[in-house]
């Protein structure tokens, strides 16, 4: 048992018998609270350029949109990458309910394999990054993850 008392996954490599053994829904969740933040980003990108002379989309307002589902789709697949590796998705390798360090814990390793993988696709992707941007990127997932796992019981009943 662990230090909150629960029990230990152990550790070993997937295989297809495994499957069955993945938490969709919990991933499903993070994937869709992260993609939200990657597209506000978008709109954020969008509305900052200032009022146009012709009110609709534009040639650059659709590359903008496009590379920003580019972006979500990359924080998507590192997050899973991430989450299968180190067994995060495993049925009962967290709970809603457990407490909240532990939960935040087990995030915050998914976080450190996925905040670099997302930049290895988002430049697969063809989008350009700097390090401003990748540490940007990165610091938003782990805060937007933090308050995920922050609010996240109270969106269940016990």
């Amino acid at each position: 048992r662990d230090e909150w008392g629960e029990k230990e996954v152990e550790f070993s490599f997937w295989s297809l018998a495994d499957l069955e053994l993945v938490d969709t829904v919990s991933m499903k969740n993070d994937v869709a609270v992260l993609s939200v933040v990657s597209l506000a980003h978008a709109v954020a990108e969008l509305v900052s350029a200032g009022p146009k002379q012709v009110p609709g989309m534009d040639y650059r307002d659709w590359v903008i949109v496009c590379q920003y589902f580019t972006c979500a789709a990359s924080v998507s697949l590192a997050w899973i990458a991430a989450g299968l590796v180190t067994r995060h998705f495993v049925v009962d390798a967290y709970a809603v309910f457990d407490p909240f360090p532990k939960r935040l814990f087990s995030a915050g390793l998914v976080w450190a394999l996925a905040a670099p993988l997302t930049q290895v696709f988002k430049v697969a992707g063809g989008i350009p990054i700097t390090s401003e941007s990748a540490l940007i990127d990165s610091v938003t997932t782990l805060v937007v993850i933090g308050i995920w796992r922050y609010l996240e019981p109270s969106l269940y009943r016990p």
